[in-house]
């Protein structure tokens, strides 16, 4: 079944990053390194996945805030107190 088509109102809209830290995204330490470490035949498609996720993040941030359009930040509610 094809997506609906809607138009969107871009005076109305805003970005939302969801749970995009360090932990689950930065190749260099947490899950990444961990996979990197113990199962490297995955690492090879999670690393680069991984990469292309944050760098297309960036650029969405970047024209959000271009834009002058809300860009929200969210973590994982488990981690609070």
């Amino acid at each position: 079944m094809p997506w609906p088509a809607f138009e969107i109102d871009w005076s109305r809209t805003g970005l939302m990053i969801i749970d995009l830290q360090n932990y689950s995204s930065n190749p260099e330490c947490g899950i990444a390194e961990m996979i990197s470490n113990q199962y490297p035949d995955v690492a090879e498609h999670y690393i680069p996945s991984i990469r292309q996720a944050v760098a297309n993040t960036q650029s969405l941030i970047a024209a959000f805030r271009q834009a002058q359009r809300e860009v929200i930040y969210t973590r994982h509610g488990a981690l609070l107190p």
